[in-house]
């Protein structure tokens, strides 16, 4: 169907590739592990968005991954962020 413009598939195409390439960089790149939580954030954005078009065209049957893949960026998300709290903690309890 023509419903989504060429323009939006491209457009997603690139934050999926954005998405995929900001999990991969930072495990080489010190620096650029403060912004995995917001990579992650973006990817369960893009898989929920997904998921909401897929069921909105009645194309269920593409998408049946897609909870299970949400709930681990989720939990990813919530391990990234648990793990900044527990170092900010740490850090005022050493002063």
């Amino acid at each position: 169907t023509t419903d989504i413009s060429p323009t939006s598939i491209l457009i997603i195409g690139i934050l999926e590739i954005l998405g995929r390439l900001g999990l991969i960089i930072p495990m080489f790149v010190k620096s650029l592990r403060k912004l995995l939580p917001l990579v992650v954030l973006g990817l369960a954005l893009i898989i929920a968005g997904a998921t909401i078009t897929h069921i909105w065209r009645d194309e269920p049957f593409y998408a049946p991954y897609a909870p299970d893949l949400f709930r681990l960026v989720v939990l990813r998300l919530s391990r990234d962020m648990s793990s900044q709290a527990n170092k900010v903690t740490f850090k005022s309890l050493q002063e």
